[in-house]
């Protein structure tokens, strides 16, 4: 498959860090939700399956919380970074799964079931967020969402990210806008670079798993800058950030959190993608979707994102089967592999 345009997976940690550090000062200063410019013809229209009432847990653990991180891409509206992450305040820990845009979901009668364009079809990410708590039996406290063409300018803001190339990368693609072109070795990223860097896949033995293991090194040397980065650097970032963040986190939720999430390091976080297989609509033709693995998912979000002692109960992951269509019987194999 050719490069997407998005930053897939675990750059969602810099969302994590920024927006529960930033959007203190962002609320100190009055900004509003950004909810930002939808292109409507490449959405679906908002004919919904929505009906399903939110999962809630009995005898939750405090201190542990469930959040929807999105990326949102501006020019078309969708979201090219779905990740649910946990935070655990109690031992300073972090989970993030991240679900793959193209992820099949019935929330939508109509032809459209990408998981990207759920917020659209739903009437926002408040509602997405139900939509999945609903279905994936885990409860999601909040929610946050940035648009993604402002990661170059964060990495600017706090005055580039220093960490090793593993080997050159060149790859060009004028349909995507892709121009990537980085040598090998140790430097400073600048925005620019380090949108290159999170982009490419190609060049990687295990294509995307490659991309991943890169992708988690620089979540790890962007955490070090953040940790290190001094008040003005951090006042640039919210500059960056201002308007574009929409989150439900009020002031003293975020000031709370921060003290969580600034004591996390590349060690005590998990980063994860949710199982399943990309496939076509019509096996060699149509739409491409990724179907997730019931059972392996259902083991995955139960590990990683219950808030309570004991596993989630299957009965409460994907109860309607929201994430299959029986109509196509490989799309059916895939999500009850075992």
């Amino acid at each position: 498959m050719q490069e997407k345009r998005c930053f897939q997976a675990f750059f969602t940690l810099l969302t994590l860090i920024l927006l529960l550090t930033s959007s203190v000062l962002v609320a100190w200063m009055q900004a509003p939700d950004a909810s930002g410019s939808m292109d409507s013809a490449a959405l679906p229209s908002a004919d919904t399956l929505s009906d399903e009432a939110p999962y809630v847990a009995a005898a939750q653990k405090t201190g542990v919380q469930n959040f929807l991180l999105c990326g949102k891409d501006r020019a078309s509206g969708l979201y090219d970074v779905i990740i649910l992450a946990q935070l655990d305040a109690n031992t300073n820990t972090a989970s993030l799964v991240q679900i793959p845009r193209d992820t099949y979901a019935a929330y939508t009668e109509n032809d459209y079931k990408k998981l990207n364009g759920a917020a659209s079809a739903l009437g926002g990410i408040d509602k997405m967020a139900e939509f999945l708590a609903a279905n994936l039996g885990i409860p999601i406290h909040h929610y946050a969402q940035i648009d993604l063409d402002t990661v170059g300018e964060i990495v600017d803001a706090i005055g580039g990210v220093t960490m090793t190339i593993p080997a050159d990368m060149d790859y060009e693609d004028s349909a995507q806008g892709l121009s990537i072109h980085l040598k090998a070795g140790e430097q400073t990223l600048n925005g620019d670079m380090a949108e290159q860097f999170l982009r490419f896949r190609s060049g990687y033995v295990t294509a995307d798993l490659g991309r991943l293991d890169a992708q988690k090194a620089f979540v790890s040397a962007f955490l070090s800058e953040v940790k290190h980065a001094s008040l003005p650097k951090l006042l640039r970032i919210v500059g960056k950030l201002y308007g574009r963040v929409k989150t439900d986190l009020s002031l003293k939720e975020t000031a709370r959190l921060v003290v969580t999430a600034l004591k996390l390091s590349p060690d005590t976080i998990r980063m994860m993608t949710l199982p399943g297989e990309a496939v076509r609509t019509g096996v060699d033709s149509g739409a491409w979707y990724y179907v997730i693995q019931r059972d392996a998912a259902y083991r995955m979000i139960s590990d990683t994102l219950r808030i309570t002692e004991e596993s989630i109960p299957t009965r409460t992951f994907d109860p309607l089967e929201r994430f299959t269509n029986a109509d196509y019987p490989h799309f059916e194999a895939i999500y009850r592999k075992q």
